[in-house]
């Protein structure tokens, strides 16, 4: 059996690491990835210079994904994943101007400058709260300010959306951005009730088992000394025997009989399954002359457009201590910047001896945002620069900068996001031996594609 994979992204390497292992254990396939880059990684992509490394997309992996770390150890690489700094742990948001703490947790949020004493009082309404019987999508944001009030949906939940999604939480749907959210409401009847909830069936789970309590480690995020990149180009080389295509993109996608036609700038291939790894914006053009109804669900997703601005500066011009993961702002701050990594205090190595790097998010999808990638890399920069200025009491221009801009960067789930998701599903399932991978159905993360890879992987061989 022919099976190609299309894109050499973390959801198009980790899939030809798992069929590639049943391979190995007697499946009859042969795989062949077509990606039209020269390099393994897709948005993933890690850029040395002048000592610096900055990322173009995701800095790293929560270790909690137990998942993304089986899948390294048993390519052999583990010894590769480097976790960040105990400061990961630390995270600030921007409001008024200033940076504060952002609560570690339900009772931290009572106790936090970001909310209003108003506000913290909406907050222990939350268990009193009659859980949403409607069949209707919600948005993240009614559904943070009906469960935990206004003051808390605007200050900290819409912020913290803007750091996952680089989205507005008014246009998100919860039920397919945040599922557990959704789940923890409709099982338990609200999120305070949910968490206890679960607590206690996890220790019943235990118990029945005999298996001791254990003392749970805060999650950090896990890396490589290379970067995300490296891990991603070091999990393609551990794929002996599949057939890595670079510079090869798929141009058109047809079907005759039941295998698949795939054009190539080197010719013609053919494939009796085939899995699409590549975005909803590549997709759509990919599957146009396969299938009109399959192209127009994916052209239905929108995305959020990125500028990334990774600066350098001597430690000594940079009078905040960077003591934590960084800081996202609050959209009532009106600024171009969604969030500011402290780059240089997450991983070791990440700027020279005696400097710092920080790394600032910008643009992204809300208020008016979105059209601020119209602009030219310089002014783009000088943004970044001009909103961490005061913030970081920065007292010198930035020795070194490094930008990446992605105009397809992340797939906002909006609301109605979940028909979208059917009508794809169905469709490819009528086509037989087509399959979705990626990030555009089953969460955005890296770990969610790599679940998704697995996932896929299993639905095809067994």
């Amino acid at each position: 059996m022919n099976i190609a994979i299309i894109g050499a992204g973390i959801s198009g390497v980790s899939l030809a690491f798992y069929l590639n292992e049943y391979r190995k254990s007697g499946k009859d396939i042969n795989i062949t990835v077509f990606e039209a880059a020269d390099v393994a990684g897709g948005c993933i992509r890690s850029v040395s210079q002048d000592g610096y490394l900055v990322e173009s997309g995701p800095n790293g992996v929560l270790t909690s994904k137990s998942h993304f770390t089986e899948l390294f150890a048993a390519a052999g690489l583990g010894d590769m994943l480097e976790r960040s700094s105990e400061l990961t742990h630390r995270r600030y948001i921007q409001l008024h101007g200033k940076l504060n703490l952002a609560p570690a947790g339900p009772i931290a949020a009572l106790t936090t400058p970001l909310l209003p004493f108003g506000s913290k009082l909406r907050v222990l309404k939350e268990p009193f709260i009659h859980a949403n019987t409607a069949t209707a999508d919600e948005s993240v944001y009614d559904f943070a300010k009906r469960r935990l009030g206004k003051g808390m949906a605007d200050n900290l939940i819409s912020t913290l959306i803007g750091g996952i999604y680089a989205g507005d939480a008014k246009k998100l749907s919860l039920k397919s951005a945040f599922p557990w959210m959704y789940k923890l409401e409709k099982d338990y009847g609200g999120l305070f009730k949910g968490m206890i909830g679960r607590m206690k069936a996890l220790k019943a789970e235990r118990e029945k088992s005999g298996e001791p309590r254990k003392r749970r480690e805060p999650s950090r995020l896990i890396s490589s000394a290379t970067g995300m990149q490296g891990l991603v180009s070091a999990l393609a080389e551990k794929c002996d025997g599949v057939s890595f295509r670079y510079n090869c993109p798929v141009s058109k996608l047809e079907k005759s009989g039941e295998q698949y036609i795939l054009h190539t700038k080197d010719g013609e291939f053919h494939a009796d399954k085939v899995i699409s790894c590549c975005n909803a914006h590549d997709s759509a053009s990919l599957f146009a002359s396969l299938d009109d109804e399959l192209s127009k669900a994916f052209a239905q997703v929108q995305f959020a457009p990125i500028f990334i601005c990774g600066m350098g500066f001597d430690k000594s011009a940079v009078g905040h201590p960077l003591d934590g993961f960084g800081y996202l702002v609050a959209p009532a701050e009106n600024s171009s910047t969604l969030g500011t990594l402290f780059s240089s205090a997450l991983y070791h190595g990440r700027a020279p001896e005696g400097k710092a790097l920080v790394t600032s998010i910008t643009v992204g999808d809300r208020g008016t945002n979105r059209e601020l990638i119209k602009e030219d890399d310089a002014t783009l920069t000088r943004r970044a620069y001009e909103a961490a200025k005061s913030v970081l009491q920065l007292k010198a221009e930035p020795e070194t900068c490094l930008t990446f801009r992605t105009e397809h960067a992340i797939p906002q789930y909006y609301l109605g996001h979940e028909a979208i998701v059917s009508t794809i599903e169905a469709r490819a399932t009528a086509l037989g031996g087509l399959y979705i991978g990626g990030n555009t159905t089953s969460g955005i993360s890296v770990a969610d594609c790599v679940l998704r890879s697995k996932a896929v992987a299993e639905a095809l061989v067994l």
